[in-house]
């Protein structure tokens, strides 16, 4: 079952929900009172008093433009769902997605003249608990516990992301350099680097490396907190979300509403930017050397004792907006300090947080991201479990869909940011049993041994012959030294003076590509760049697999595979409606043929030809089955055209030899 609505996902072109489905290990919670119990604890009543702020008298609002509304829609993933009117964000994208005419403007300025409506807080207040709430889904954790997903509005979700779009580069000043959770690109990177090089430096004297965390955060902020924070900074998008925000707005289980009172709304684009706007005084309070955040995860760097004083002030702080630290997800990390001295301070946290952990170099991991060598082989030995676990699931879909899946997520794009914020090379055999397990997961979607050949060959690009499945051992040095010199400038920002240039990780992964002896260095206005990186070695690809062709029928299949659009079917979705997607015999038929694999046991045809391992005498066997199909198939193509140029022509007859073809006549 779960397979079936994997491919349906993917026909779809919901490529994202098709992997979630593919690798998630929830299921539908049953619907009983237990479940329905365990959703109204995780949404609990506001805190009282409740003190909401009065509205605005004359609020200024912008009317909302063409291309904001065009832009807000396009933004909406394939796939995503509706909320309570069942109505999904891809119809607005059909209706406006192209050039409609006279009725598409209409079309479009009707919608313009509704949301301006909405932004201006118009939604009569009787609506409002149903266009601001969502249906709601309880999935079961493998864990334990229910996980619930909220769905809203189509429209709300849309006003929201056009307040997004004009809010977002107004929050990025005040905010930087701490909060990289919004409006800053490549915001974990940054975050992941600067933990590590503040974690791995060889400090004189004890730090403490403090990781923050707080229980259920964006559902817990309090809304009177919330909405202050808005008409202080952006009165302009007031009246909005005080309409969001002040009432409040049902979630349907099913036909029974649970009442939403307290916290962000799940789903609403606007969530982590207000979110960030409640907890920036408390972020502005820190005087630490070290103060990063991502959203509601925190990391705090200095003395010991500055460290605990930080921890009491986000401790007061935060309840003061509603929300509460999660002590035994909080880990402090003692550095520079003898075990003694270390076990003291550990005890010094834990008076002021009850169940604080110790970070160990096992577990020291930031933002997803380890920030040791020891963390860096137990991530690496998760990650490769699980590629291994996916793969299993991948065998129950088509090998198109299966092979798609694969490339898109599963195999290295799951690891892609693992690979940028860590210098992963320094567990190069864990990084070889990775891709050890990604050629097995390759090899039982294709059903086909691969050589060391058509291996290397599936790591190049597809417009250069390959099937776009790069490997973790080529692409390790790249992604990082690409990823440290990207973000270097906002790194340095967040470190104290004395750790700028310390990054000794960066240093031997310039060494470490110097002794590839590729080429030199990329030059410095692109080093940021990942693929001034992977050239050289996609280059040397190239040249090994050149060498390896000893036989003519490889060096043509190489050449051939080069041609600009040789590989363009690998890039389609795999779709039954669009006929897209290819039975299991012709896709590894295609694959093996591609990467010069075995096709078959060496026989001899019908026709009296010997037929080797590689299969390629089917390409022009007399008694090829699909031969004269192609051939009517051709023809039938000629024809049509022929006919819509007003050229006559007469169809050749069926079974006439293959050589014919429509004859213009005249």
């Amino acid at each position: 079952m779960t397979a079936k609505k994997v491919e349906a996902k993917l026909a779809d072109g919901d490529i994202r929900g098709a992997i979630r489905l593919a690798c998630s290990d929830d299921t539908i919670a049953p619907s009983d009172d237990e479940t329905l119990a365990a959703l109204l604890t995780k949404h609990p009543s506001h805190p009282q008093p409740v003190d909401f702020p009065p509205p605005l008298e004359d609020p200024v609002i912008a009317p909302v433009l063409d291309e904001e509304l065009l832009r807000a829609i396009s933004s909406f993933p394939p796939g995503s769902a509706g909320g309570l009117d069942g109505m999904r964000p891809q119809i607005l994208k059909d209706l406006l997605g192209c050039s409609q005419g006279e009725g598409g403007d209409q079309l479009a300025e009707a919608m313009r003249t509704f949301l301006n409506k909405v932004l201006n807080g118009g939604v009569p207040s009787t609506f409002c608990p149903l266009f601001y709430g969502a249906s709601l889904t309880a999935l079961k954790k493998k864990s334990g516990g229910i996980r619930p997903i909220a769905v809203g509005n189509t429209w709300r979700r849309l006003a929201a992301k056009i307040i997004v779009g004009r809010i977002t580069p107004q929050l990025i000043k005040p905010f930087s350099p701490h909060q990289l959770g919004v409006g800053i690109k490549g915001g974990a990177e940054i975050g992941a680097h600067a933990a590590r090089i503040f974690y791995g430096h060889d400090h004189t004297s004890p730090k403490a490396f403090l990781k923050i965390d707080f229980r259920n955060a964006f559902n817990e902020i309090r809304r009177d907190t919330l909405l202050h924070a808005v008409r202080d900074h952006f009165p302009s998008i007031f009246p909005f979300v005080a309409q969001c925000y002040e009432s409040p707005s049902s979630l349907f289980y099913g036909t029974i509403p649970i009442p939403s009172l307290l916290g962000c709304h799940q789903g609403d684009p606007l969530g982590p930017a207000l979110f960030s706007l409640v907890i920036h005084p408390i972020v502005e309070a820190m005087e630490t050397k070290l103060n990063l955040w991502y959203l509601d995860d925190g990391a705090i760097g200095d003395s010991p004792e500055k460290a605990l004083a930080a921890l009491a002030t986000i401790a007061r702080m935060s309840g003061e907006v509603g929300l509460h630290l999660n002590h035994d997800k909080c880990e402090v990390g003692i550095l520079g300090a003898e075990r003694e001295a270390a076990i003291d301070i550990l005890l010094q946290f834990q008076q002021v947080a009850p169940g604080i952990q110790l970070m160990s170099p096992d577990s020291a991991m930031l933002l997803g991201a380890p920030l040791t060598n020891e963390a860096l082989g137990v991530v690496l030995a998760t990650k490769t479990q699980q590629l291994a676990t996916f793969s299993q699931r991948l065998l129950d879909l088509s090998a198109h869909s299966a092979f798609f899946l694969l490339r898109a997520s599963i195999s290295i794009p799951r690891l892609i940011y693992f690979l940028r914020c860590a210098p992963s090379w320094r567990k190069l055999d864990a990084l070889a049993h990775y891709d050890a397990t990604l050629k097995d997961a390759l090899e039982g979607i294709l059903n086909c041994t691969l050589s060391e050949a058509a291996w290397m060959q599936s790591s190049l690009p597809v417009k250069e012959g390959g099937l776009g499945l790069r490997h973790a051992v080529d692409v390790a040095i790249p992604c990082f030294l690409a990823s440290v010199h990207s973000v270097l400038p906002h790194v340095e920002r967040l470190l104290p003076d004395h750790l700028h240039g310390t990054d000794i990780a960066m240093a031997e992964g310039v060494q470490r590509w110097t002794d590839l002896d590729l080429t030199d260095l990329p030059l410095e206005t692109v080093r940021g760049i990942q693929s001034a990186w992977e050239r050289p070695i996609l280059d040397n690809t190239l040249s090994k697999l050149s060498e390896l062709a000893v036989i003519p029928e490889d060096t043509a299949r190489l050449r051939s595979l080069r041609d600009k659009y040789a590989g363009v079917w690998l890039n389609a979705l795999p779709s039954p409606q669009l006929g897209t997607l290819l039975p299991n015999e012709t896709f590894r038929v295609a694959i093996a043929l591609r990467l010069g694999c075995d096709i078959c046991e060496p026989h001899k045809c019908p026709c009296g030809a010997q037929v080797t391992s590689r299969g390629y005498h089917g390409l022009s066997c007399r008694r090829s089955k699909g031969r004269w199909s192609r051939h009517e198939a051709a023809n039938d193509v000629i024809a049509r055209a022929l006919r819509s140029a007003e050229v006559p022509c007469i169809r050749s007859p069926r079974g006439a030899p293959l050589r014919t073809a429509s004859v213009p006549t005249g």
